[in-house]
This record gives C-alpha cells, sequence and structure tokens, in this order.
C-alpha cells in the first residue's frame, strides 16, 4: 500500500491498492520475496501445508494509513483451539482468488498468502501457528483479492469454523485499521451517503468493521473511507473496489 502525499490544508495520507510490491501476484509454491521472514524458522513466514505461506516477517515503522484488512461473507471469527481447521471459500466462479490474511494489533508482522481455483476452498488450521502465537480472531483479518491490469480488486471470503455452529450469515463486512489514532471516522459506498462512526476515538491497531448494505449485492461497490488524526492534522482515505458478483469479466469497470 503506498501512501500518496497531498498538500491540501491539511497532509493527506491516501492509502492505494494498486502497486506490485504490496499485491505480487504469486504463483504458489513461491512466497512473497518481498517480505524478510523473521530468525525463527518455526514461527518465520515462509511455505506451508496445504499450498500456503504463513508466518512472522520483519517491518520498519511506517507513517499513519488507514488500510483494508478483510473483506468477508459473514463475521470472520474461529475458536481458538488447536484442533479448530477454518474452510475459506470464495463465490467467484470463473477466476482464481488471491488470499491474504494478515494481522491488526501494531508490530505484530504476521501475513498469510494463498490461492483459492475457481469454485473452490482452502484449509486452514490454527495449530501450527495462530495457537501457538495467541493470534486469536479479533487479532487478524483475511480477504481476497484478483488484480486487473494494474487495479486491485477485493473478494469478499466466506470463513467457516470447524468447532462453531455456523450461522446463515450473507452480509458482507469490511474492516479496517489505522496506523494512529484517529476520530470523525466516516464511510461510504459508490458515492452514496456518508456513514459516521459512533466511536469518539478508534486506537491504532484496532479493528474497525461495518456492513457493505444489502442492496449492493450482486455489485461492483466503490468505498471510501476517511478519519482524521486524533494528534496532529492529518486526514487519512481509504479506497477500495470490491466484487460483489459470482463472476468478474474486464468489461465490469465501474
Amino acid at each position: 500500500m503506498k501512501v500518496l502525499i497531498n498538500k491540501w490544508v491539511n497532509r493527506i495520507f491516501e492509502t492505494t491498492f494498486i502497486f506490485a510490491l504490496i499485491f505480487p501476484v504469486l504463483s504458489f509454491a513461491e512466497c512473497d520475496k518481498n517480505l524478510k521472514s523473521v530468525a525463527s524458522h518455526s514461527i518465520a513466514y515462509r511455505m506451508r501445508s496445504n499450498d500456503r505461506c504463513e508466518g512472522f516477517y520483519e517491518s520498519n515503522v511506517s507513517s499513519g494509513s488507514l488500510n483494508i484488512v478483510g473483506v468477508t461473507k459473514g463475521k470472520f471469527k474461529y475458536k481458538f483451539d488447536p484442533k479448530e481447521v477454518m474452510t475459506v471459500s470464495s463465490n467467484l466462479k470463473n477466476l482464481t482468488v488471491n488470499v491474504r490474511a494478515t494481522s491488526i494489533p501494531l508490530k505484530t508482522y504476521y501475513r498469510m498468502d494463498t490461492q483459492i481455483l475457481p469454485n473452490g476452498m482452502f484449509q486452514w488450521p490454527i495449530k501450527e501457528l495462530l495457537y501457538p502465537q495467541g493470534l486469536k480472531y479479533s487479532k487478524i483479518c483475511i480477504f481476497g483479492w484478483i488484480k486487473d491490469q494494474n487495479e486491485i480488486i477485493f473478494i469478499p471470503l466466506k470463513v467457516t469454523s470447524s468447532l462453531l455452529s455456523s450461522k446463515n450469515n450473507n452480509n458482507y463486512y469490511i474492516y479496517l485499521r489505522a496506523s494512529i489514532d484517529i476520530k470523525k471516522f466516516k464511510w461510504r459506498f459508490s458515492d452514496g451517503r456518508w456513514n459516521q462512526s459512533k466511536r469518539k476515538r478508534i486506537y491504532e491497531g484496532t479493528r474497525i468493521a461495518f456492513k457493505i448494505p444489502q442492496d449492493k449485492k450482486n455489485e461492483i461497490v466503490r468505498m471510501t473511507a476517511r478519519a482524521e488524526s486524533v494528534r496532529g492534522s492529518e486526514l487519512l482515505i481509504c479506497n477500495a473496489k470490491i466484487l460483489l458478483k459470482e463472476e468478474y469479466l474486464h468489461h465490469d469497470k465501474k
């Protein structure tokens, strides 16, 4: 994610999702070579079972940003038990979907990357890494994505727990994270009305969740979220394109 700085009254940090360094098209078995894995082999970001790259990596502290960390169909939740195995699936019928899970707390540099074939699914056990490292569902999230030329399009993923009772939740959810404390957080879809958060202050490295409206199903929607820094004059902006259809064609530009 590259942060663009505009000198318009305030310093504006806008998150974009079009850069290959952040969203490389991985061929499995191959992990993201832009990440520097931690030294400990047991927890390092590397290839693991089920054709997934997962683990911890080293990172430098970045400037203020507002980023998407999850896009899901139904709420993202799993039982914190070593026997838990999540099933991750996508509704996209005609394309392979890239899958990414990432940590939410700051200075916890965890990531998981894999792919799901059209109409396929992926088994994600927590006993190897998430459970021993104490990463409960509130500390990570997951999204799917495809790349059309230089544009990143987010794909909602359905995550089913093997230990929790499954509820038929067809709502779509977006999860964001701010890297600094923010206020006046609001969001909107496809140039609709702004929705204002009731939270007066949202702390850095915490999960921000909201639903995609029901009337947006079977569409391609654009989401804009924005907030102000608590400590300064920065305005943080996040833009994203999200596909809610079962197929994506190149003329589906919006």
